[in-house]
């Protein structure tokens, strides 16, 4: 049976797809470096919205004004950090443990420290 001019060229962009299909790399994407994706040590990634949203500071050390204050947080340390409602360590304060986050502090955040600095 006589191939006709349509069924060659589904053949020929097959074939095309094929060969074009192995020239792509086999690796994924780039990994992200682990001090941006995860920082080590005392470090707590804050947000100036809820939800982890909003621009990211990274805490790793206590910081008795944060400026803009933080909404929201993940824990990424050993240690439980604990966040204030005023400058200077005062106010309201929650207390976030190792590996743990909180969506949406109950007031913006405007300094924090490892528990146990009380």
């Amino acid at each position: 049976m006589p191939w006709s001019v349509s069924g060659r060229a589904a053949v020929s962009l097959t074939a095309a797809a094929l060969a074009s299909a192995a020239v792509i790399p086999a690796t994924g994407a780039p990994s992200v470096p682990r001090q941006l994706g995860r920082p080590r040590g005392h470090t707590v990634c804050a947000y100036t919205e809820p939800d982890f949203q909003g621009l990211l500071e990274h805490v790793r050390q206590s910081r008795p004004m944060i400026e803009p204050p933080v909404e929201s947080a993940v824990n990424h340390s050993q240690v439980a950090w604990c966040f204030y409602e005023l400058p200077a360590y005062g106010g309201l304060r929650v207390t976030v443990e190792p590996g743990r986050g909180a969506t949406s502090f109950p007031y913006p955040v405007q300094s924090a420290r490892p528990a146990g600095g009380d």
